[in-house]
């Protein structure tokens, strides 16, 4: 059985990546591939770091440009 979930958009010279997960094979981009990768590995990270808001997020960033707490 073939499914396809959302078209896929392509140029010339686009790196495509065949990953076969269980019974699935799937076709995504590279960079698409890239992408989720990096996702999977900072789950969970913002957390551990103490960012549990968009205010912390702000704070953080004014810490690290400006050298001072908001």
């Amino acid at each position: 059985m073939i499914t396809q979930q959302r078209p896929m958009i392509l140029t010339l010279g686009d790196r495509l990546t065949l990953i076969c997960e269980d019974d699935r094979i799937i076709l995504m981009t590279s960079a698409m591939f890239a992408l989720r990768e990096f996702q999977k590995a900072m789950a969970g990270q913002a957390e551990k770091a103490g960012l549990h808001s968009d205010d912390d997020v702000v704070e953080l960033i004014m810490q690290g440009r400006y050298g001072f707490e908001v």
